[in-house]
């Protein structure tokens, strides 16, 4: 499992119903050519695989992600975290968050 969580800034950006993050961080880790990105969980409770020919969704919603592997990968991944957008920009000043990384097996 692998968890980000960020503050956001205050804001009152909407798209319709749903509230726009200002700032909005990703979290994805690939293995191979298999991609798992945050908040993407199927009904067995892990992550959604995208394949390489496959785009991969983003959450675009919320500052806490979370990726729950199926088993230990075969192989090494990475671990990517970027900025997908800054509605209002950073001003100087760095994005504080925090990464949690468990290894249940």
């Amino acid at each position: 499992m692998i968890v980000l969580a960020w503050t956001d800034e205050s804001g009152n950006v909407t798209t319709g119903d749903m509230p726009v993050l200002v700032r909005d961080l990703d979290l994805s880790v690939a293995n191979l050519c298999t991609r798992y990105t945050g908040n993407f969980i199927v009904s067995d409770d892990f992550s959604s695989a995208f394949g390489c020919s496959v785009s991969p969704l983003y959450d675009r919603r919320n500052n806490v992600e979370m990726i729950v592997l199926p088993a230990p990968l075969s192989s090494g991944a990475t671990v990517t975290f970027r900025v997908a957008s800054a509605t209002w920009g950073f001003g100087g000043r760095n994005q504080p968050f925090a990464v949690f990384v468990h290894n249940g097996y």
